[in-house]
């Protein structure tokens, strides 16, 4: 294998072995579900919450409820699956990131000791520029683990698992009329200007200076159609940059 597969399936000891979601620490338990809808209640109790081993046992289609302290983001649409794959690859980011054979997109699930998160949102602008939909534990968010009688499968699986990067966390205050398409920016279609504006959205979502800094690199490194070169990323980033 190249490095880049080598880097994708890090820590996945074998495609033929149904893998453990007990054993991550992602989920509290398992629950029936049809078209990804989860058929018993599950908000306000743990009663019926079943162990991954009786779950597969039933046959049945089923979704993982997620621990209140971890996030799901899901990148169904490219470029934005394919980018938060890259990001995850290429920064080594300690998760656990799954695809489904006939889904749609990637899963990417974090820890969130910072509690960035506070909700489940969908079609939202990360930090980075990709746009996504995220479930988070803390509203009970739940994973479709088993769909259509397909079970997802882990691509990319680094433990101990880390919490999500301030650069994965939504852009809350922003006019979606307003928002850039980052990823469509080429040369001549206005990087500079585009990034130069977008400190300011990250500061009034209280983003810091390095954060600030190091969301824009993710950007372009990874988002942008073309990238800006490394002196033109300077230019952007210098200090009287910053308000």
């Amino acid at each position: 294998r190249n490095r880049k597969q080598q880097k994708l399936l890090k820590g996945i000891s074998g495609a033929n072995i149904m893998f453990q979601w007990d054993d991550t620490g992602l989920y509290k338990g398992f629950v029936r579900a049809e078209n990804k809808v989860p058929q018993v209640p599950y908000k306000d109790t743990d009663e019926y919450l079943a162990s991954l081993s009786s779950i597969r046992k039933s046959g049945k289609d089923y979704n993982g409820i997620l621990n209140k302290n971890v996030v799901m983001l899901d990148a169904d649409c490219e470029p934005h699956s394919n980018n938060l794959l890259k990001i995850i690859q290429w920064e080594n980011l300690p998760c656990l990131v799954t695809n489904r054979e006939g889904g749609r997109g990637y899963h990417a699930l974090f820890f969130d000791a910072n509690q960035y998160v506070q909700g489940d949102s969908t079609a939202i602008l990360l930090a980075c520029g990709i746009i996504v939909d995220i479930k988070a534990g803390i509203s009970n968010g739940t994973d479709a683990l088993k769909c259509n009688g397909i079970e997802r499968e882990p691509i990319y699986n680094a433990m101990p698992y880390g919490d999500l990067p301030r650069y994965f966390t939504p852009i809350k205050h922003m006019d979606k009329n307003s928002q850039v398409e980052f990823w469509n920016l080429g040369e001549g279609d206005g990087r500079n200007p585009a990034l130069f504006s977008y400190i300011l959205t990250l500061q009034v979502n209280d983003f810091s200076k390095e954060e600030i800094r190091s969301a824009i690199r993710i950007l372009n490194n990874y988002v942008l159609k073309t990238p800006l070169s490394e002196k033109e990323l300077e230019t952007i980033l210098r200090n009287d940059s910053f308000k």
